[in-house]
């Protein structure tokens, strides 16, 4: 698109027709971009870096599975040592809501009906939403014997 002064003075947009070769010449450019997704976090953003409270250090064995509400339904996941919530529900295959895994985004956050977990980072969380039992699936981790059971329904 060029320009063009009109007859008053103002500056308009002049318009050409592209010829085949023009559109296939765009179209082979445009195709030669790559989207690369934007992170959140820096590499070494201290947050999620491990500390030595870290449920991820000792063994969780705390529960076996737990249970989890989604789109209506529920369902039982088995969960390993170390393991958040979240990375259990998506190795049972269950298609639960995240974007950034480290506790920066909040879209994994759900209500925790029961049970007690303790949480890595917490940035996406206001403390009021903590006091009412909102977690981030991303972040938690068992920390007591007691049954949890995950709500995404809320």
């Amino acid at each position: 698109m060029s320009q063009r002064k009109g007859s008053d003075g103002n500056v308009r947009p002049s318009y050409h027709r592209l010829t085949v070769k023009e559109v296939r010449e765009e179209t082979a450019e445009a195709r030669s971009f790559v989207l690369v997704p934007e992170r959140f976090v820096s590499p070494d953003d201290p947050a999620s870096r491990p500390t030595a409270d870290d449920s991820t250090s000792a063994p969780n064995a705390l529960v076996e599975n737990f249970r989890i509400t989604l789109d209506g339904e529920d369902h039982t996941v088995p969960i390993a040592a170390g393991e958040t919530l979240l990375q259990a529900a998506l190795a049972a295959g269950i298609d639960a809501p995240y974007s950034c895994t480290e506790g920066h985004c909040g879209t994994c956050m759900s209500w925790l009906r029961n049970g007690d977990v303790s949480m890595t980072s917490t940035q996406a969380l206001s403390k009021r939403d903590i006091e009412r039992g909102w977690v981030l699936a991303c972040q938690s981790r068992p920390s007591s014997p007691a049954p949890i059971w995950l709500d995404f329904d809320i």
